[in-house]
């Protein structure tokens, strides 16, 4: 077997400063966690970005069988997170697993030298917008179904929202978040799935029909064999 190649996985001091900074904002934010829900949720997905952007680097060539980097690499990105960024162990430990999860699943939609920045890209063009879209994005289940998806990219998706009220109170509504989409833009795609399906038809039909006609040469060439052989 091979030995692998031996990489420095400890985070660069950029990264530290940069996830070090978000950490201080977000814990100055959850005081206020109805009103800036938005922010909080900003200030955790740029933290995914900038761990997503140094595991990228280091990930094909530490990981293991599973998926997953070894219990060595693990340790010590958790120990930077809680030491030099001040992450609690819990915190520290959820976006380190999510991290890694998402690269594992995701390598391919992210760039090689991925960038905090990019990789914030990579979430909008995933409608990745808070912490539990990316957890749902990296959780073991069903594949949506296709009109699913292409339903909510088009027309929009029903998403659950946190309002404070005005005796203090938070609770929970669903509300509806049209696509970026115009009307027009929207008819055009249409028009172009359409399009794509009468091509498709045409195609699976030539594909039946020659099925069909070597399916009758054959059965030809077995009653002449027949007949010869009588």
């Amino acid at each position: 077997m091979s030995k692998k190649k031996t990489t420095v996985v400890a985070m660069s001091q950029t990264n530290i400063d940069r996830l070090a900074k978000t950490e201080s904002e977000f814990q100055k934010l959850k005081g206020e966690r109805a009103d800036a829900y938005n922010s909080i949720q900003e200030k955790k997905l740029d933290q995914y970005a900038t761990l997503t952007s140094h595991i990228k680097v280091i990930f094909n060539d530490n990981k293991t069988d599973s998926d997953n980097l070894p219990r060595h690499v693990g340790i010590q990105i958790r120990e930077d997170l809680m030491n030099d960024v001040g992450m609690s162990k819990a915190n520290a430990k959820m976006l380190y697993e999510n991290t890694v999860k998402f690269v594992a699943k995701f390598d391919k939609d992210i760039p090689s030298q991925a960038t905090p920045e990019s990789v914030l890209e990579v979430f909008s063009s995933m409608d990745i917008s808070t912490q539990n879209d990316l957890k749902k994005k990296v959780s073991k289940q069903v594949d949506d179904n296709i009109g699913d998806v292409l339903s909510r990219k088009l027309f929009g998706k029903w998403k659950t929202e946190k309002i404070k009220k005005d005796d203090g109170t938070v609770e929970e509504k669903e509300v509806y978040v049209p696509s970026k989409y115009t009307a027009q833009e929207i008819q055009n795609a249409w028009e172009v799935l359409q399009d794509a399906k009468r091509e498709r038809d045409e195609f699976d039909k030539s594909c039946s029909n020659a099925t069909k006609n070597a399916k009758d040469s054959n059965d030809i060439i077995s009653r002449l064999d027949e007949a010869l052989a009588s």
